[in-house]
């Protein structure tokens, strides 16, 4: 594990988990639609939202406000 200061550095870390890299393997499995994967085959847009639904609303402010 590492300290991550903001959500870029959240989303890096995210992609490098094991279930991020099944979730790019299989993402219809994992609840990603086709849509989803047409517009952003990445998942980037996927992983800010998630690490933007799981952070406490004051600590995410915390990370906006310092960037």
């Amino acid at each position: 594990m590492c300290t991550v200061t903001n959500v870029k550095e959240i989303c890096v870390s995210l992609g490098d988990t094991y279930l991020f890299i099944r979730v790019r393997l299989n993402p219809l499995a994992h609840g990603i639609g086709w849509s989803e994967m047409v517009v952003d085959f990445t998942f980037g847009s996927k992983q800010r939202s998630l690490v933007i639904d799981v952070a406490c609303p004051s600590e995410y402010e915390n990370i906006i406000a310092r960037n």
